[in-house]
């Protein structure tokens, strides 16, 4: 159909009804009309929707500012966040392939402060940096259809852990392994290219400010993928064992724990299994030494 010249009496009604529905039904319907608006204005000057997809990506991420724990991030949400969340999946689903040219405002709030982060000691805006970690979190249904290539997101998403914050630490941790679900293979090799040799730092005495969301994270990586991981696993443990017998309880305690989540499925793999978790993938071979993980 034909629009308006003036669209407020169209958007307005619309923002509201995804903000307020508490039918999750009814509210998918709202999210659903949202998007199809959104669609309808691509092309129409001055268009709307640079300022309804920033306004829909602050509202999927509002309680993120005042989380009072890293779990809060996650777990903290209301209506008003999921009506955002589905209006913007929605959005994007509508667009398809073109997502990423079509809303370049989108791919600026899921990512402006990952692409900057070049290093752990960056300089960033915390605010911004964890606003993209649980926004891309919670666009994961989509994600393939906002970024056509996973590496380099995964790499910044990675080299978030390294931060010494643990609400950093955390909601990436959190987001990579979401992203993971999607591209296994690719966030393996991100994990083994940037985090690992983290691990063997430590070893050395270096490095020691990050081991324990290092250690987290793999802890959550292992219970997320499980039998996924079978060919991997002995490449972990070699480089935890030695953080064993740390005299440091800060590396030794989160090295035990993650130890006790990663042991159980190494003896699994002992066995002839044959399944795809078994099999290393060849993105890996570079990156891991059978010879240290036999002797």
């Amino acid at each position: 159909g034909k629009l308006p010249a003036k669209l407020n009496t169209v958007i307005q009604p619309l923002m509201e009804s995804v903000r307020i529905e508490n039918d999750a039904y009814y509210q998918k319907w709202c999210a659903k009309a949202l998007a199809d608006l959104i669609f309808m204005c691509k092309d129409r000057s001055p268009s709307p929707n640079a300022k309804l997809v920033k306004n829909l990506c602050a509202r999927a991420t509002l309680h993120v500012p005042t989380a009072a724990t890293k779990e809060a991030m996650f777990s903290k949400f209301g209506v008003l966040e999921r009506g955002a969340i589905l209006a913007l999946e929605e959005t994007v689903t509508r667009f398809g392939t073109s997502s990423s040219q079509s809303l370049p405002v989108l791919v600026t709030q899921m990512s402006s402060q990952l692409c900057h982060l070049n290093s752990a000691t960056s300089d960033y805006d915390r605010g911004q940096l964890l606003q993209n970690l649980v926004l891309t979190s919670h666009m994961e249904s989509v994600l393939p259809l906002v970024f056509s290539t996973f590496s380099s997101l995964l790499t910044s998403i990675a080299r978030c852990i390294l931060v010494l914050d643990d609400f950093v630490v955390y909601a990436a941790s959190s987001c990579f392994i979401r992203v993971s679900g999607i591209c296994l293979d690719d966030a393996l090799e991100v994990v083994f290219e940037v985090l690992m040799p983290k691990l063997e730092e430590v070893q050395s005495g270096k490095g020691h400010e990050h081991v324990r969301g290092l250690l987290e994270f793999l802890g959550m990586l292992t219970e997320q993928h499980a039998m996924r991981l079978l060919s991997v696993i002995p490449h972990v443990l070699v480089r935890i064992i030695p953080l064993l017998s740390s005299q440091d309880a800060a590396i030794r305690s989160p090295a035990v724990e993650t130890f006790s989540k990663l042991f159980p499925l190494f003896s699994l793999d002992q066995g002839e299994d044959q399944s795809d978790g078994a099999k290393l993938p060849g993105c890996l071979e570079g990156h891991v030494s059978k010879q240290s993980v036999d002797e």
